[in-house]
């Protein structure tokens, strides 16, 4: 199985290639406002540079930036219609969980939005915990201190009121995860997938 994976919902940009082994292909880059340049030249790249027949598109789904994730998504399904492939749906704060190590307490995971808001989502270790939500920083109360907070964006440099260690969205991570979830996230209908957006509290397709 080889899996190429879209990353977009942030400032993140990047396609990976990967197997259950290994990572055949990565080309990422953190620049705001490139997706819809520099997607399609990844994703070019590696086709022609894994030199592996691509078995499906995994793509995150959000939450993110709606720009990115409409990027992101729309050129997931234009591969798929075109290659004949499915596409593995990926939430976007469960591929940055899935990155990181095992732990005893459960922890929670961040993307900032915009402003004072941000996406957040609780996990014991592989499990979410929490639906994934949208919520003013302010707002924002862990359940203990022994929970430890990881999240990405320039908000979290600013704030002092906690510790918060980086993650870092990547199609690494999207791969890795649509690896192994594949038999619950594979979708063979690129009619049903759209994008994760959260707003009001609420989730929307």
């Amino acid at each position: 199985m080889n899996i190429l994976s879209i990353e977009s919902t942030t400032d993140v940009c990047g396609v990976c290639v990967v197997t259950p082994h290994e990572t055949l292909y990565y080309q990422e880059i953190t620049q705001p406002k490139i997706h819809s340049e520099k997607l399609p030249q990844f994703v070019h790249n590696a086709i022609h540079q894994s030199k592996k027949p691509i078995s499906a598109i995994a793509v995150s789904i959000g939450p993110g930036s709606y720009t990115g994730l409409r990027i992101g998504v729309s050129l997931a399904k234009g591969l798929a219609f075109a290659m004949g492939l499915p596409i593995i749906t990926v939430p976007t704060l469960v591929s940055m969980n899935d990155s990181l190590e095992s732990e005893d307490n459960p922890r929670y995971v961040f993307v900032h939005s915009y402003g004072e808001w941000i996406f957040v989502q609780k996990f014991l270790n592989a499990l979410a915990e929490s639906e994934p939500q949208c919520i003013r920083i302010k707002d924002f109360q862990p359940d203990s201190v022994v929970n430890r907070i990881y999240g990405y964006g320039d908000f979290f440099s600013e704030q002092k009121e906690f510790e918060v260690q980086q993650v870092c969205p990547s199609s690494k991570w999207v791969g890795n995860s649509a690896i192994k979830n594949f038999d619950l996230w594979v979708e063979n209908d690129i009619n049903k997938v759209t994008p994760l957006y959260i707003t009001n509290f609420k989730l929307q397709s």
